[in-house]
């Protein structure tokens, strides 16, 4: 009779986290302290910082792999945006952000992450969902530079209109506008530059 095998060692889980999150373009000054892994995975302290120091000393002794301007053909979404987006077909749906949608382990599950990841995915889908008042201008926003960006109409580096210009081509609220660019940058579609406005990618 074979035994069961053995589970993974909370180390192992702790450094695979953190290489979804590297692979998702977290600066290296946002990673999780020692302290926040021992919370995310209920595990002691010196165990998070084992976790963090072997993951740390693999990270330096391996290759630069990032792909060259013109090998890059396909640009891989880190597995928590395609989890917000999933809640936000869910919300379009009819589901509400208070009920109905899945838990953390359910999209844990369903995206193949880790449960920390799927966590920081509803969090962030949460705290976003507050959301504008006008939510059919905020959607409509949303497409409308997305389907430029699309077209060719809009390229990278071509600087977006204002929240304000926005709210007056969509007759709809700044904030709303502004909302709506929030959640561009948050896909990584825009990028923004403090003083300087807002681009496409």
């Amino acid at each position: 009779m074979t035994s069961p095998p053995a589970p993974e060692p909370l180390y192992r889980q702790i450094m695979r986290r953190l290489d979804e999150l590297a692979a998702s373009d977290q600066p290296p000054d946002r990673l999780p302290t020692a302290r926040q892994l021992a919370a995310d995975h209920d595990c002691s302290l010196p165990t998070a910082r084992l976790a963090l120091q072997r993951w740390k000393t693999r990270r330096r002794l391996q290759p630069d792999t990032t792909p060259t301007t013109s090998s890059r053909t396909v640009e891989v979404v880190p597995v928590y945006q395609r989890i917000m987006r999933r809640l936000d077909e869910l919300a379009a749906s009819g589901h509400r952000a208070s009920d109905g949608l899945p838990t953390a382990s359910q999209l844990a599950q369903e995206f193949g992450c880790s449960l920390p990841t799927a966590k920081q995915a509803l969090r962030r889908w949460r705290a976003r969902a507050t959301s504008p008042t006008d939510t059919s201008m905020y959607r409509s926003i949303i497409r409308g530079i997305e389907t430029q960006i699309a077209s060719g109409a809009l390229r990278p580096g071509d600087r977006l209109p204002t929240p304000e210009q926005l709210a007056r081509d969509y007759n709809c609220s700044p904030a709303t506008a502004r909302q709506a660019i929030e959640r561009l940058q948050a896909d990584q579609i825009i990028t923004g530059h403090q003083g300087r406005g807002t681009y496409v990618r």
